[in-house]
């Protein structure tokens, strides 16, 4: 039997599951606009790269978690850093990433991270060649990615105020990587451009950025514009 008392929490974790369910409830939606921008420019990605891209846009939508810097509230963060520098004597930040979600749709979120060293998507077909490099494989998916940016926003695909035309408004994707990028940034740049990181480095007695870590080259970052 519904009480009134519970009115106000029913109703905050309803709101809250709906939002928590954009993706998943637009996916076929979602999947078949990227379908319908391929068939319009007459592309067909490669399948592997294809899948990252999507995987970018469930990451912005909060429906799968990317990676973000960790702290003493998920694991006993200050105790692996004293020993990572102490005993282990490291020369970079020991900066510990997990598993953490972000949403675009929201302001003054922190980023989220995909690493395509370490690949988390919930699907991922076959590389169509195995001596694509990670640096062939990210532009790839920056080049499709742009390409369903400005369909999404400017085609003829009758779904202007959807949550997906929403989304690549205010989706920013920004890659990283140790060599130069004409379409990202370096390694270094990207870490000290994270609040999350600058206030990580804090806590840590080691300051030296891990820019050529194997997670950040290459990676890309997942935030709101």
């Amino acid at each position: 039997m519904y009480k009134v008392s519970w009115g106000k929490l029913k109703n905050y974790l309803t709101e809250n599951a709906w939002k928590s369910t954009i993706f998943w409830r637009n996916q076929f939606i979602w999947e078949l606009t990227f379908s319908r921008i391929q068939n319009a420019r007459g592309i067909k990605p490669c399948p592997f790269a294809a899948d990252i891209t999507s995987h970018l846009f469930a990451i912005a939508a909060s429906a799968v978690p990317g990676f973000m810097p960790v702290n003493n509230e998920v694991a006993p963060v200050s105790g692996f850093t004293e020993v990572f520098e102490e005993e282990y004597k490291i020369k970079y930040a020991p900066i510990i990433f997990g598993p953490g979600y972000t949403s675009v749709f929201q302001e003054n979120i922190s980023p989220a991270y995909y690493s395509f060293k370490y690949h988390t998507s919930i699907k991922l077909s076959p590389k169509l060649s195995n001596r694509d490099s990670i640096l062939t494989t990210m532009y790839h998916v920056y080049s499709l990615a742009d390409k369903y940016f400005y369909d999404i926003k400017n085609g003829d695909l009758s779904i202007s105020g959807t949550a997906l035309f929403e989304l690549s408004k205010n989706l920013q994707l920004t890659f990283a990587h140790y060599s130069d990028l004409d379409f990202g940034v370096s390694s270094n740049d990207i870490l000290l451009e994270d609040e999350q990181i600058t206030k990580y480095l804090e806590n840590c007695r080691v300051k030296e950025i891990p820019k050529n870590s194997e997670f950040m080259n290459g990676c890309v970052r997942i935030t709101r514009k």
